[in-house]
Formats: C-alpha cells, sequence, structure tokens
C-alpha cells in the first residue's frame, strides 16, 4: 500500500494492479500499470512500431500500479522552486484555489503531484509554468505514435491520505475558467517579484542646484 505520511502505518510495498484494481474502479479511477507507459503489454504479432524489443505477453497483476488522468483527472506536479519567495508565491495562489486539499503524493526529491479532477472541456496535453515549477498534464505525446494519457503511480509516499480511499468526486476540482484563472495569477507572480524587489529610486540631486548655505 501507499506509504501515508498523515499518521497511518506506512509500510515499503508499492501497490500491485492486481490487488486494488477493482478498489480503484470502485472509487471512479481507472487503474492502469505503472511499468507499460503505452497501455497494457502486447505480444509480438501485436507490437507496435514503438516497441524496438518484441514485449512477451505476462500477467500484469503484479505490476506496480497507477491511475491513469483518461476520463475526468488532471495531474497537478509541483516542482520545488530555487527561488524561495517564489515557491512561497506558488503556493499561496494553489491554496487560493484550493487545490491542495487532496492527496498528495510526495516523491523523494520532494516533487509533489496532487490529483484534480478535472470538469472542463480544454483538450490539452501538457501546461508547463515558471519553467516546470507548476506543471499540468493530462497526455503525453509520443509524436507519430500518438497520445497516451498521463499517469499518477501509488507508489512513495502520500499525505492526506490516497486515491485509494478517496473518491475522484471528492478530489479538489478545476474547470476551464478556473484553471484560466489560475494559469495567468501564477505567470503574473515573477513580474509582482521584480516590482517588489526593484530597489528604490535614489533622491535627485536636482532639489540642490541654486541653493546657497
Amino acid at each position: 500500500m501507499p506509504k501515508q505520511t498523515n499518521g497511518a502505518a506506512p509500510t515499503t510495498a508499492p501497490p500491485t494492479l492486481g490487488a486494488v484494481r477493482k478498489r480503484l474502479e470502485a472509487h471512479g479511477y481507472r487503474p492502469v500499470s505503472a511499468r507499460w507507459p503505452f497501455g497494457e503489454p502486447v505480444g509480438p504479432q501485436d507490437a507496435p512500431e514503438v516497441f524496438l524489443v518484441a514485449v512477451p505477453v505476462y500477467d500484469i497483476s503484479e505490476d506496480p500500479v497507477a491511475v491513469s488522468c483518461e476520463g475526468g483527472l488532471l495531474k497537478l506536479v509541483l516542482q520545488p522552486a530555487e527561488d524561495a519567495v517564489l515557491g512561497e508565491r506558488v503556493r499561496a495562489v494553489l491554496d487560493k484555489h484550493q487545490l491542495t486539499g487532496g492527496p498528495v503524493r510526495v516523491g523523494s526529491d520532494d516533487v509533489r503531484i496532487f490529483p484534480l479532477r478535472f470538469d472542463g472541456y480544454d483538450d490539452f496535453l501538457r501546461k508547463d509554468v515558471l519553467d516546470g515549477v507548476v506543471v499540468l498534464e493530462r497526455a503525453i505525446s509520443y509524436g507519430q505514435y500518438g497520445r497516451r494519457s498521463a499517469r499518477i503511480p501509488l507508489d512513495a509516499e502520500w499525505s492526506q491520505g490516497t486515491l485509494l480511499d478517496t473518491p475522484i468526486d471528492k478530489l479538489p476540482q478545476i474547470d476551464d475558467e478556473r484553471l484560466g484563472t489560475l494559469l495567468r495569477e501564477l505567470e503574473a507572480i515573477p513580474w509582482q517579484l521584480r516590482v517588489e524587489r526593484r530597489p528604490p529610486p535614489r533622491p535627485s540631486r536636482l532639489g540642490f542646484i541654486g541653493r546657497s548655505e
């Protein structure tokens, strides 16, 4: 099971697809193997050209599990920012839009993944904001091989619950309008910081010209 940092007893082994498939499906998710970014493994006779080596068919029930973003799920990735103040402002914007109150995957590199319920029509694949400090992802493009839905692995540590105990309709929600507002506010942060950090103007010496003691 995923390790939790909210008081639950942690374990080290990640959940397998076979062990939690039905539980995740009951919560409204589409569980998939975390090992195969192109979908389930296929036999040599069905292998697409992207597989340089034929993939044998095998039982994927023991594979680590992930959840596909196909069907109303949005993956919000928050990277640590080199500028600590910028990082604080970004988190404040995400908190303001109530996007951080649900389960969060915490990687060993402190990268945080917030699964969100997306109630919109914007068919974007991926949006990188502030040089990748924030990434919003629904799908991954593989060029001529098409696109595949982004995935959220259920390994690592989780805080504020996990997807195993949180139905999709209980996740923080965002739609097209709120997404547009969020992006504008995030992209405005560097400009706001530049204004705040601009040194004050030096006093003009013009006022001293012509003055006598």
